[in-house]
């Protein structure tokens, strides 16, 4: 997750994450974003180039101006290749607050950092207040708390939505927030109508949630290298399979057609 004016958005996590929650999503502010993105690139190719498991990367950036008369609403800026982890994040939209506006736009000038994720083969997007109607102030002197932010609801919103996409996809509940060791796991085919295969070392567990962190499927394994199991039996639409092996445990996204 990444920000720009870090302590604003920092304080929203402290706001809407439960005090249970002692560990917080990944969180990076990025210098040199208006010199070609150098400090996000740098850091995204030396993620791919120690192939990092990346799942998908939100900009917690954009998100507190309100033109007047608007209602709440949001852009979600993404490349069309990404549209797996943005459906996903419209489900978490649609599931937390169903009555705002969500839907795909493009910057008119300039870009952001989720590109470099993007560019260095990562599913990345951009919650945007609005592409078209975007803060007169930022990079000026009333780029400030008042002005340039001026709904501290829309930007709550923005850090809800964010924060339960990322825990959606890291499978996270206040018993499972343990860190764990990067784990090699192949799940395919992905989107699926039949079948799903998992292969991963020493697999011991396969939990399948829907987005409202439903369990729908469990599988006890022991050791196994290799898991296949039906989606027949599953509602078509995106779900989170959360994969135990002994080195630790590994989150993917599917889609169920």
């Amino acid at each position: 997750m990444e920000t720009f004016g870090v302590e604003n958005p920092r304080e929203r996590f402290h706001i809407v994450i439960p005090d249970a929650y002692k560990q917080y999503p990944p969180h990076f502010s990025w210098c040199a974003e208006e010199i070609n993105l150098i400090g996000s690139a740098a850091y995204a190719k030396e993620c791919a180039d120690n192939m990092m498991d990346i799942v998908g990367y939100f900009n917690m950036d954009m998100n507190g101006y309100l033109e007047e008369g608007s209602e709440i609403h949001m852009h979600v800026v993404y490349v069309n290749q990404d549209s797996l982890l943005a459906n996903f994040f419209y489900d978490v939209c649609h599931t937390y607050h169903p009555d705002m506006s969500v839907g795909q736009h493009w910057m008119p000038h300039g870009d952001s950092d989720f590109s470099s994720f993007n560019r260095n083969g990562y599913p990345a997007l951009h919650p945007f207040e609005d592409v078209h109607a975007s803060s007169p102030f930022i990079h000026t002197r009333q780029d400030i708390l008042g002005v340039s932010v001026n709904s501290l609801e829309q930007s709550k919103r923005f850090a809800e939505i964010n924060l339960a996409a990322v825990a959606h996809l890291a499978g996270l509940n206040e018993s499972a927030l343990d860190e764990s060791e990067p784990v090699a796991v192949a799940v395919y085919p992905n989107p699926a109508k039949d079948q799903v295969h998992i292969v991963a070392d020493d697999l011991q567990r396969i939990t399948v949630c829907n987005l409202l962190g439903q369990q729908v499927k469990t599988m006890e394994l022991h050791g196994d290298s290799k898991c296949t199991f039906n989606t027949n039996d599953c509602a078509s639409g995106q779900y989170i399979i959360q994969i135990a092996t002994r080195k630790g445990v590994a989150t993917r996204l599917l889609m169920v057609e």
